[in-house]
């Protein structure tokens, strides 16, 4: 069976899409750790886990996504 070329890319986009869980965890997540910068504090604990930089940008990276996928849906 042939595959028209192209046609896996939305496909790819909808199985790795961050789901509304993961994005409102990444939301609180960059919101607590801004408040904790703010307050001098480097790490700071979301939903029962400690937070610290590493995390955060991997909640940065999966909210640029989302405003990446945003944008290419118009």
């Amino acid at each position: 069976m042939a595959v028209k070329c192209g046609t896996q890319v939305p496909v790819a986009n909808q199985a790795f899409t961050p789901g509304p869980e993961e994005v409102a965890r990444a939301e609180r997540i960059v919101a607590a750790f801004a408040a904790a910068e703010a307050r001098g504090a480097a790490a700071v604990e979301v939903d029962g886990q400690m937070v610290d930089t590493p995390i955060v940008h991997r909640a940065r990276a999966v909210l640029e996504a989302m405003r990446e996928i945003a944008a290419q849906r118009g």
